[in-house]
């Protein structure tokens, strides 16, 4: 019978552009009690934003200047009262290829590597007062090597 568990890792710091992520998740993993490792046929699973985050693929809001599409896409939002900020949504169509539907301040969106996902796979900061936010990496799947590199230090 197979099955699936999932464990949500603790003890990482924040990540910076810049940061070795792979080093970061293998000396988290080996510091938790019992301290973990990964066996074959286990998965670590890593959520897009942090290795954004790594690799340096942010934006800063305050360099975004919203063209006249993002303001309008911002304003049909479902609820007026929560119009989105137009300078996120120009990063989103920034990082869209083609917008496949926009509805009621929802955006679907084909990016530029061919994913069909909300948003263009950028994340909304989690700050009251944005200032930065995650956009999809270039390259979609990080390299192994780092860490496997980092798993063998």
């Amino acid at each position: 019978m197979s099955s699936l568990c999932a464990h949500a890792l603790s003890g990482l710091p924040e990540v910076r552009a810049g940061d070795e992520l792979a080093e970061l998740i293998v000396a988290a993993m080996l510091a938790e009690r019992p301290a973990r490792s990964l066996r074959d046929g286990q998965l670590l699973v890593i959520a897009h934003k942090v290795v954004s985050k790594a690799e340096g693929a942010v934006v800063a809001l305050s360099d975004v200047h919203p063209g006249e599409r993002a303001r309008e896409l911002a304003a049909e939002a479902i609820d007026p009262a929560q119009a989105r900020d137009p300078r996120a949504v120009q990063v989103v169509l920034d990082e869209s290829q083609e917008i496949l539907r926009a509805e009621r301040g929802v955006l679907i969106c084909r990016t530029r590597h061919g994913f069909v996902c909300a948003n263009a796979g950028w994340m909304p900061p989690t700050r009251p007062r944005p200032t930065r936010s995650s956009c999809c990496l270039p390259t979609p799947t990080p390299p192994r090597e780092p860490f496997a590199r980092a798993s063998h230090s």
